[in-house]
């Protein structure tokens, strides 16, 4: 059982189903979950170009999704603790727009999908094969970190997903990415939606989560907390791959941290 999940998506990033927030709501209550914090897909000042337009929640929805939460906050106080956050990449292009995001949620986790934001190049992160492209996420996320923005890295190896097999590249970019984050005490997240997905056949490498990266999280005596990432309220309820997580950090050494300090 998890104590709190603080990795909960909704329906306005529009690939979480139709689901209300009182439904995510019922089911974490109904789980044992004691504190919920919804990380919706953060909306971006986009122009047609945008990778993350038909994922990412828009902005003009973003006072709705804030009053909404903090108002479900209000209702179910006596029942659940509940936070309004959001999930975004760290796209340096919009440096005024990532500090309205910081000042105006309750916390903002990085989920770092795309590096670039509005090059239709840009490939997703989770189709990572490249030597190359895992120094540019990597550089991306290190960056990401030191600039203080971010209460936690949500997924830090989903880049390893469809890379082949683990390598002195991915040793660097692992301890690269865990010796930033020790360093400014920010928690990784050990985020158990892989299990889902690799259930579903997606990957076509290594995975994630990926064993050889948080070895390297244990060995950098980095904080690590568990992420549901659900996107839908069964995800909530998902008591088989929580354990599963649950194991496997033990068996690395890793004990997870149960909430998050300056927020809870």
């Amino acid at each position: 059982m998890l104590t709190a999940n603080y990795h909960t998506h909704t329906f306005r990033c529009t690939h979480a189903g139709t689901w209300t927030d009182e439904e995510y709501i019922g089911a974490a209550v109904e789980a044992g979950i004691r504190i919920l914090g919804f990380a919706d897909h953060c909306p971006w000042p986009a122009d047609e170009n945008f990778r993350l337009k038909p994922v990412a929640m828009d902005l003009a929805v973003l006072p709705e999704y804030y009053e909404t939460i903090r108002a479900l906050k209000e209702k179910y106080k006596d029942r659940i603790t509940i936070h309004c956050g959001l999930e975004c990449e760290y796209f340096m292009e919009y440096p005024e727009h990532l500090r309205m995001l910081h000042d105006t949620a309750d916390y903002l986790i990085l989920g770092e999908h795309y590096t670039k934001a509005s090059d239709p190049a840009a490939r997703y992160a989770g189709h990572y094969d490249t030597r190359t492209e895992l120094r540019e996420y990597t550089s991306c996320v290190v960056r990401a970190i030191e600039s203080g923005l971010f209460t936690y890295v949500a997924h830090p190896d989903h880049c390893f997903s469809d890379y082949p097999r683990w390598d002195a590249y991915c040793e660097m970019a692992a301890v690269m990415i865990c010796e930033a984050a020790q360093r400014k005490k920010i928690p990784l997240e050990y985020n158990i939606s892989g299990y889902r997905k690799a259930a579903q056949g997606i990957f076509k490498g290594m995975g994630y989560p990926c064993d050889g990266f948080w070895m390297v999280a244990k060995k950098c005596g980095c904080d690590v907390i568990m992420g549901i990432d659900a996107h839908a309220p069964a995800h909530l309820l998902d008591e088989k791959n929580v354990a599963r997580g649950l194991r496997k950090l033990r068996s690395f050494g890793i004990t997870p941290m149960e909430t998050l300090p300056g927020i809870d």
